[in-house]
């Protein structure tokens, strides 16, 4: 259930950022949410749970931005593998610890996809847009995991108490 809410949520987040970027011009850069919501269900969900809910939010990403299909439900699941294996190194308690993790994972997020779009696509392409919006994306996927820390926590626990039934 808590996978569920959550890729709904990046669903939600991801179609307002698309809207706000096509209104404000920007092109490349923009804060990675599957990252965010990878990493948050990477720390508060099984893995199974958690790698359905990261590949949905990849999912809606192929599906809402015109990319390729499949790159960034591939991608999601790697920052998700990732995550899985950053969790248990650093206690993500606050939002700034998990503002720094989100960055850092963000960055191998984007390589990942560079890499990823380097090796599908033709040698005359130019990946150099992508490329130099790298430390653009890592520092708006940082703001916005510190701004919406507040709230994933908050939706975290309220999943916690209506988690009630026979089947926990």
């Amino acid at each position: 259930m808590k996978p569920l809410v959550f890729a709904l949520l990046c669903l939600g987040f991801i179609a307002a950022q698309d809207a706000l970027a096509r209104f404000a011009g920007f092109s490349v850069a923009r804060a990675d949410l599957p990252v965010i919501f990878a990493l948050f269900l990477a720390a508060r969900c099984g893995t199974i749970g958690g790698a359905l809910g990261a590949a949905a939010c990849g999912l809606f990403v192929d599906t809402l931005g015109g990319h390729p299909t499949g790159l960034y439900l591939f991608s999601s699941l790697l920052a998700f593998a990732a995550a899985r294996l950053l969790v248990p190194l650093f206690e993500l308690k606050g939002a700034a610890r998990f503002a720094l993790v989100t960055a850092a994972l963000d960055l191998l997020h984007n390589f990942s996809v560079l890499g990823l779009v380097s090796l599908a696509s033709a040698p005359e392409t130019s990946q150099l847009s992508i490329a130099r919006a790298i430390p653009g994306c890592a520092a708006l996927t940082f703001a916005v995991a510190l701004a919406l820390w507040p709230l994933l926590t908050r939706l975290d626990r309220a999943l916690k108490k209506g988690d009630s039934g026979a089947l926990k």
